[in-house]
């Protein structure tokens, strides 16, 4: 949805994309995480589909850390198991390509990645910059897919120093 509005100037002033990966899921990742989605339908969020999401969110050391980690665990037990299926189908499994609305964007972008996610690299991002007019890139360390839960400090810098140049 953001790669879409960030197409339109008269919707947006920038975007940040963070930990947003513009492409489809690898399929061996997909077929991976396919597997997850009867389980969390018919079960929930039972303890093996728990610490998987942990384990894909979340680095060793902040998976280890009770507020963090709490954080994660308490969000999964809020959606019904519906919800929560079609949440993991929709945004993950059958994530879809929005490489080519890259060429379109039309406000200042901001894409940031971890040190930490395989299916969104530094390398990702600095790719999606490059193929985005007056676009950036860059990478925030000890970090998975929830960089703002793991690093805040770290991204409300990023962010503070990438609208700042906007003025």
């Amino acid at each position: 949805m953001g790669y879409q509005l960030a197409t339109d100037a008269s919707v947006l002033r920038s975007f940040v994309a963070i930990s947003a990966p513009t492409e489809p899921l690898p399929p061996d990742l997909r077929r991976k995480i396919a597997i997850l989605h009867p389980l969390l339908r018919l079960a929930g969020p039972i303890r093996p589909v728990r610490e998987a999401v942990v384990a894909a969110m979340l680095t060793d050391a902040s998976a280890a850390t009770p507020g963090i980690r709490d954080i994660v665990i308490e969000s999964l037990g809020r959606p019904t198991r519906q919800s929560m299926s079609r949440a993991l189908r929709s945004f993950i499994v059958d994530r879809t390509d929005v490489t080519d609305r890259l060429t379109n964007i039309r406000v200042p972008s901001l894409f940031i990645a971890s040190d930490d996610r395989g299916d969104w690299s530094p390398q990702d991002a600095r790719r999606a910059a490059e193929l985005t007019p007056d676009a950036t890139s860059l990478t925030i360390s000890a970090a998975r897919t929830l960089v703002p839960l793991e690093q805040p400090a770290a991204v409300a810098e990023a962010l503070m120093t990438f609208w700042a140049h906007l003025r």
